[in-house]
């Protein structure tokens, strides 16, 4: 009877995850395809999806997705949640999604950064894998860390980040030319930061906009030493104040992350 009502249980938090998750993906591809603002921020915002321009501007968008958890192995709902996002995305005619995630290899790899291609098609779609048109949209990077299993502080967070100055991925954002980025978590917030700063000239050219998916509030878990409170709550007002759009998966999150920023 235990063990019945423990499979119940979990089966139930995954309904509600993928449920949350699906509403999550709705706000943001309403945003992706809708007024996509360069300059400001917004909470939780919806574009107004009879605009006339809206059949225009949801052609030939390019999403590049910042998640540390993608590709196999995945230990959390983050992975879930990133491969459920990719998914809707290119359920999208004429989208097409850059991933750049985290891979767990050995500290002495010389190289930082390979083409994931193969890998992230198969995260996605499974064994058969994506369907030739698909392909075609879909390209991965992953950036090597020696640590594996913990999105926290205690992760490869700066390992990730540092990633994202080398060559390739610098190259493969700049060939991709993305229309706006998705960063999963403070994490993926703190690499974009990384990559603006070695792959973009914001002064020089348009700010691409980036939207900040918060599947975990960091800095409201549980038992945290006032020292990890506060890098929490720094990270995760940076993310926010970064973003031109802010996605949480319930209204207590959405609560406490407006609480970092009241002016949004």
């Amino acid at each position: 009877k235990l063990a019945t009502f423990l499979v119940t249980i979990t089966t139930l938090e995954i309904c509600v995850r993928r449920a949350c998750t699906c509403c999550i993906f709705l706000l943001l591809w309403s945003y992706i395809l809708g007024s996509v603002r360069a300059s400001g921020s917004s909470l939780f915002t919806r574009s107004n999806m009879k605009d006339p321009q809206f059949a225009e501007q949801q052609q030939g968008q390019r999403v590049c997705l910042i998640s540390m958890e993608v590709i196999d192995p995945i230990f959390s709902g983050n992975g879930v949640a990133s491969r459920s996002y990719s998914r809707g995305i290119l359920s999208r005619p004429s989208t097409s999604l850059l991933v750049l995630c985290a891979q767990p290899t050995k500290a002495t790899s010389v190289d930082p950064a390979q083409c994931v291609d193969a890998e992230v098609a198969k995260a996605l779609f499974g064994t058969g894998g994506a369907s030739n048109e698909i392909q075609g949209r879909l390209k991965g990077v992953a950036i090597a860390v020696s640590k594996w299993g913990v999105t926290d502080r205690g992760s490869a967070w700066e390992e990730y980040g540092e990633g994202m100055s080398c060559a390739l991925v610098r190259e493969a954002v700049t060939a991709f030319n993305p229309t706006v980025f998705v960063c999963v978590d403070w994490t993926g917030s703190q690499a974009l930061e990384v990559l603006r700063a070695h792959a973009f000239t914001p002064l020089s050219s348009p700010r691409i906009p980036e939207v900040f998916a918060g599947f975990c509030m960091f800095h409201a878990l549980y038992s945290l030493s006032p020292d990890d409170a506060a890098f929490y709550r720094n990270a995760e007002a940076r993310a926010m104040a970064s973003a031109s759009l802010s996605t949480v998966l319930s209204e207590i999150d959405k609560t406490s992350l407006a609480q970092l920023n009241p002016a949004l």
